[in-house]
């Protein structure tokens, strides 16, 4: 389904990602749509922690993964805003999200093809994919394949994200070194790439993550092939985006909602679960999440160790 109102300009998509707690499944939350609509919603969002500020409720930011059974009365209510919110916005079409979920084995199977791929490029100074970064030291192309998971959900999903034509700038939920680099990190113009002068460690992960979307599609064989463009690429820590925070809710609602679902009921997964499926949109994928997910002697795990299963809501 595609809809008219994301048929131009730049879309911007924010993501963040949790895991099984067996770890046998991924599971990714991606929001995206125009800056105008990711704004507004931003907005929205900043003056709820500031009421909530206002009213003496010590909440630094909105992360589910501190919503436990002490706190629910408490914070709750706050998180039930933003879920509506960003409902409203889907629901509206201002906004899109896609939940998609891998199992452990497929998840490493590909982000490893695709560190090998880009490792095999990157670093052979003849390859004319490897001419291009022959200026940056061995050193700092390790830093930059092994960086690629951050770059793996936009990858693996770019064809549902947007049409041909359409320019992204992409901001995954990240810690850790990527932050450490950030733009602190530049590289010296390569005599090959007339267009590099003085580049910034982003900047050439956003350069890779193109080429790989386009010259290299037929060796990953992800999604089609089209003339996307990623013209931005920034990992921000989820302090500082209320949507990636908003991303990580779902993620967490979510998995408690697939627990919930398969018969895992430890009772803050109940109230999770019943927040999420009160929307008609998350309450129609119950039929697929049974498909896919079973509750094996207590733990909530895939049926099928290839899984891969996307959880669509465009309003």
């Amino acid at each position: 389904m595609r809809l008219h109102i994301f048929n131009s300009n730049v879309i911007q998509l924010y993501s963040d990602g949790a895991k099984s707690e067996n770890d046998t499944f991924f599971l990714t939350t991606t929001i995206w749509g125009k800056p105008g609509a990711c704004d507004r919603y931003s907005k929205h969002i900043s003056d709820v922690h500031k009421i909530i500020s206002e009213n003496g409720i010590a909440l630094k930011i909105f992360h589910a993964v501190d919503l436990n059974k002490r706190n629910w009365d408490r914070f709750y209510p706050a998180y039930i805003q933003v879920i509506n919110k960003l409902m409203e916005f889907i629901e509206n079409r201002y906004l899109r999200m896609m939940i998609f979920i891998e199992s452990k084995e497929k998840y490493i199977n590909n982000s490893k093809e695709l560190e090998d791929t880009l490792k095999t490029y990157i670093c052979n100074r003849n390859h004319p994919f490897g001419n291009i970064y022959q200026s940056i030291h061995i050193n700092d192309l390790i830093a930059i394949y092994k960086e690629t998971h951050t770059i793996y959900n936009y990858l693996r999903n770019r064809d549902i994200f947007g049409e041909d034509d359409q320019q992204f700038e992409y901001y995954p939920d990240a810690s850790g070194k990527i932050l450490q680099y950030g733009s602190k990190k530049t590289f010296l113009k390569s005599p090959n790439s007339p267009g590099l002068l003085m580049t910034e460690f982003y900047d050439v992960i956003r350069m890779i993550a193109q080429h790989l979307s386009t010259s290299l599609a037929d060796v990953l064989k992800w999604g089609r092939i089209n003339r996307q463009r990623l013209v931005k690429y920034e990992p921000k820590n989820d302090e500082d985006s209320f949507l990636i925070q908003s991303a990580d809710i779902i993620c967490n609602f979510f998995l408690s909602t697939i627990k919930y679902l398969v018969g895992i009921d430890s009772g803050i997964t109940r109230k999770k679960a019943l927040a999420l499926l009160a929307f008609n949109c998350i309450r129609s994928s119950k039929t697929n999440i049974l498909n896919e997910f079973i509750n094996q002697n207590g733990k909530c795990v895939c049926r099928r160790p290839d899984c891969e299963v996307r959880f669509s809501f465009y309003g």
